[in-house]
């Protein structure tokens, strides 16, 4: 019997010491986040992880989970042109151009010198028949980097959409100059062939 009362009496101490013991902040934070505190990762391994899983789910092409994580990403780092751009390109994957539009055109805000983003803008206009600012999208991609062949080639498919085959062909003739062995341009350079540069 005295065992018990031993045992009562170890339990309530405890009890009392553990209410003593200053609350750690692991309460106001949800329960993923406060197993990441206690396995010490830090927001920076989340981000990592969500990011991973973005790739595992652009390879399945789980373009929903994609677009759900990317969202997540942008709030934790709104100001990041990076998470708009990747999830303007779920978008154009998905066919989605509206909002790949508003996706690109958030991501350029944040870095205004990224031509690859500015490419993709491009490509999202063109697909939404916005040709003129097509033209501006692409034309800022060149100016950023003018040494990819690509962007002169999508310039051209502009231009030739709109039925001014001689500007296009400008294009196609610089696209074949930065990659004369690329033989899709070569092919959209000859398709020119007749019109005067």
């Amino acid at each position: 019997m005295p065992e018990i009362i031993i045992l009562i009496s170890l339990s309530i101490i405890f009890v009392i010491i553990l209410r003593k013991l200053p609350k750690v902040e692991i309460e106001s934070k949800s329960n993923h986040e406060a197993n990441s505190v206690l396995r010490g990762e830090t927001e920076t391994d989340n981000i990592e992880i969500l990011e991973n899983q973005i790739e595992n789910c652009l390879v399945t092409k789980d373009y929903g989970r994609a677009e759900t994580i990317c969202l997540d990403l942008i709030t934790k780092k709104p100001h990041s042109g990076e998470y708009y751009a990747q999830l303007g390109n779920i978008y154009l994957m998905i066919k989605n151009f509206e909002d790949a539009k508003e996706a690109f055109l958030e991501a350029v805000k944040y870095d205004s010198d990224n031509g690859l983003w500015y490419n993709n803008l491009g490509l999202t206009f063109f697909n939404l028949k916005q040709f003129g600012k097509a033209i501006g999208a692409y034309n800022r991609a060149i100016e950023i980097d003018p040494k990819i062949a690509g962007r002169y080639v999508n310039l051209g498919l502009v231009y030739l959409s709109l039925g001014n085959r001689k500007k296009a062909r400008e294009y196609f003739r610089q696209a074949v100059n930065l990659e004369p062995s690329n033989s899709k341009y070569r092919k959209l350079y000859s398709r020119t062939e007749g019109t005067r540069v």
